[in-house]
């Protein structure tokens, strides 16, 4: 709550129960009619491959309808360590891995790991996106020094997510 700046009150009382209220700031109606206003042709396209990592199973199944949608080939891990084997595995195969969309908080390797052993024991030129949910300004520059292309805030604005993979993909 804190990282979107908003508060949680809890009240409480024995034999009745508990209430808790979500207090969120409101946000620019402007700002969400202009994005809400792109339309479907004005989004890119593509047909690469895709390694969508993320511990959340609802990021997984919703970034796989959006990206496939759009005409990309999802593949998912769950954790840093499964993304490095499927990384370093699909050099190996026809069809390698041409983008990771990496969470950075995750148990085990984690991402800023799994993003330092890609880019330093195998690919230097590995196409990869961090991807958090948490607001950390000092973590974003940092990943970006360790050899990330971009970084994008969860929840993901689907055009801005769409267009962000296509500068990526085509920036050599």
């Amino acid at each position: 709550m804190k990282n979107h700046h908003g508060t949680i009150q809890c009240y409480s009382e024995s034999g009745i129960g508990t209430e808790f209220k979500i207090y969120l700031p409101s946000t620019d109606a402007e700002n969400i009619v202009q994005n809400n206003q792109t339309r479907i042709e004005d989004i890119p396209k593509g047909s690469e491959i895709i390694l969508l990592v993320d511990d959340e199973k609802s990021i997984l199944e919703y970034g796989t309808k959006i990206l496939t949608k759009f005409g990309y080939k999802v593949i998912t891990a769950t954790s840093g360590e499964r993304c490095f084997e499927m990384y370093t595995k699909s050099f190996s195969r026809d069809k390698r891995i041409d983008l990771i969309i990496l969470d950075l908080i995750m148990p085990g390797m984690g991402g800023m790991n799994c993003l330092t052993r890609i880019i330093s024991l195998w690919d230097p030129l590995a196409k990869i996106i961090i991807s958090s949910g948490l607001n950390m300004e000092d973590e974003i520059n940092n990943v970006i020094k360790k050899g990330a292309k971009a970084f994008i805030k969860k929840p993901f604005n689907t055009a801005e997510l769409l267009k962000l993979i296509r500068i990526v993909l085509d920036t050599e």
